[in-house]
C-alpha cells in the first residue's frame, strides 16, 4: 500500500536514464537463479522517472520469474523499440500464460486470477498505476501455457 501512496502523492522528476541499468539493477533484486533472461535493445537513454518506471517493471518481471512452466527454468525477454513518438519497452516470458478470462481483471487491485495464484494481487495494479502517472499505458497479451507479454508505452520527451 505504501507504493500506491508514494505514486498518487509522487511528483513525476523526469530525468535521463540508461534503461539497460534499470531493467540489470531490477534484475539484481530478484530471485533470477536459472532464469534464461535476454536482453534487446536496451542500451538507450529516456527521459522519465526512473522511480516510477522500476515500480511498473518490477512485478511484471517477477510475475514472469514466478509463473514457469513446470519443470523449466524461466525464459523471459525484456525488448525496447522506439516507434511514433513512444518508447515501448516490452517484458515476454515463455510461462503458464493468463487464462483469457482473467485478462481483463489483471490490473485491479486485488485481482488474483485463482486460489492458488501467489501474491496479494497488488502488483500489476502498482504497474498500472505507474504507468498510467507517467502518461503511458500497458498492453497485455497472453495464452494458457505459452507466456505472456506485457508492452508499456511511454511518451517521448
Amino acid at each position: 500500500m505504501l507504493e500506491l501512496t508514494l505514486i498518487k502523492d509522487w511528483e513525476v522528476v523526469n530525468k535521463r536514464i540508461r534503461l539497460s541499468e534499470l531493467v540489470g539493477g531490477l534484475l539484481l533484486e530478484l530471485p533470477v537463479g536459472q532464469a534464461n533472461i535476454r536482453l534487446s535493445d536496451l542500451d538507450i537513454e529516456l527521459t522519465t522517472d526512473g522511480r516510477l518506471l522500476s515500480m511498473a517493471l518490477k512485478p511484471i518481471l517477477e510475475n514472469a520469474l514466478l509463473y514457469v512452466q513446470s519443470g523449466r527454468a524461466p525464459e523471459i525477454i525484456v525488448d525496447h523499440v522506439s516507434t511514433s513518438g513512444l518508447h515501448k519497452i516490452t517484458v515476454a516470458d515463455r510461462g503458464t500464460g493468463i487464462p483469457m478470462k482473467d485478462l481483463d481483471g489483471i490490473m485491479t487491485m486485488f485481482y488474483r486470477g485463482s486460489i492458488q495464484s501467489r501474491g496479494s494481487g497488488m502488483g500489476l495494479y502498482i504497474a498500472s498505476k505507474a504507468i498510467e502517472k507517467l502518461g503511458g499505458e500497458i498492453a497485455v497479451t497472453s495464452a494458457e501455457d505459452e507466456g505472456s507479454s506485457f508492452s508499456l508505452f511511454l511518451p517521448m520527451k
